[in-house]
């Protein structure tokens, strides 16, 4: 069975509160309480405390007054597989979710990405008993199956105004086609 790939977004998302630091240069200005020293950066102004961490790290921020310096700061450790740079810009990596199609007209089967979500098949129905509760699809309606990188899974109405944001992409990202039409 072949395995699909849709994403929700069809351009990236800008990312104006992200830097890539290696040296004390690529800290910006304004962020008074970040240092890089010794081979690490040295950020004195999350709200979850003091942090530290090696250079060649992403760092985020957000205004917030109870911050030193007025900006809540953390290390993006994850930002090396969430981000890309465009063009001396960072964006956000679209999130790409593994799809299957469900097929009315032969026996269901639940994709081998999904083995492991909690569903149930019935005869015209299929359940999908979610974190925030059961998501039930029924024949003929078109529907499908989608498995997010974080091990979550919902079922999408193909016919619905949701359908309509999603886009067939590669794996990577890269947009081929409305999901819908």
């Amino acid at each position: 069975m072949t395995i699909n790939f849709v994403t929700k977004s069809a351009t990236p998302k800008e990312k104006t509160n992200v830097a890539l630091i290696n040296t004390q240069a690529d800290v910006p200005d304004f962020l008074t309480e970040v240092t890089v020293a010794n081979g690490n950066i040295y950020i004195g102004s999350c709200i979850e405390g003091n942090e530290v961490a090696p250079i060649g790290n992403f760092i985020a921020w957000e205004t917030d007054d109870s911050c030193k310096g007025g900006y809540n700061v953390w290390c993006k450790s994850n930002g090396h597989t969430t981000l890309f740079q465009d063009e001396g810009k960072w964006y956000e990596r679209p999130t790409v979710v593994k799809y299957h199609e469900l097929d009315w007209s032969s026996d269901l089967k639940v994709p081998a990405f999904a083995a492991e979500a909690p569903i149930e098949v019935g005869e015209s129905t299929i359940v999908l008993h979610a974190s925030w509760g059961d998501q039930t699809a029924e024949a003929p309606e078109p529907y499908a199956i989608l498995g997010y990188p974080d091990g979550s899974f919902a079922l999408l109405k193909l016919s619905s105004e949701s359908a309509r944001q999603y886009f067939v992409c590669t794996e990577e990202g890269k947009i081929l086609k409305p999901l819908v039409g």
